[in-house]
């Protein structure tokens, strides 16, 4: 009824919710193909050199999360992991850069020196 426009009916109404509603399906989906087309492949590191992924979780409710590593080398092998639970966390990056601390400690006791450490975390 705004500037002078006839009152739409509840048909024309739920038409309309329908179609944007399918619209916004529509750019959710295309979003989600276009994230899983962006996922990246693990790749090994140089030669000499060890490759640490590492990530963190956190759960807001709880203020607890978790942490983990793996240490590869330059063929891909398993060298080292590892993973435990945090306490007191306040943030989901406070988990990932908990959790590079710890992955980095350990890798440090192992004599690992050069290392390219890799995180999903934005």
């Amino acid at each position: 009824m705004n500037a002078g426009l006839k009152r739409p009916t509840g048909l024309e109404i739920c038409s309309l919710v329908t179609f944007y509603v399918s619209e916004f399906g529509k750019g959710t989906k295309m979003h989600k193909e276009q994230q899983q087309v962006q996922l990246k492949r693990w790749k090994p590191p140089p030669e000499d050199v060890y490759k640490i992924n590492i990530d963190g979780s956190f759960k807001s409710a709880t203020n607890q999360g978790g942490w983990g590593f793996i240490a590869r080398n330059s063929s891909g092998e398993f060298l080292e992991g590892g993973y435990y639970n945090l306490q007191r966390v306040a943030t989901p990056f406070q988990a990932e850069a908990l959790a590079a601390m710890h992955s980095l400690e350990r890798i440090a006791q192992l004599g690992m020196s050069r290392i390219i450490l890799e995180t999903d975390a934005t």
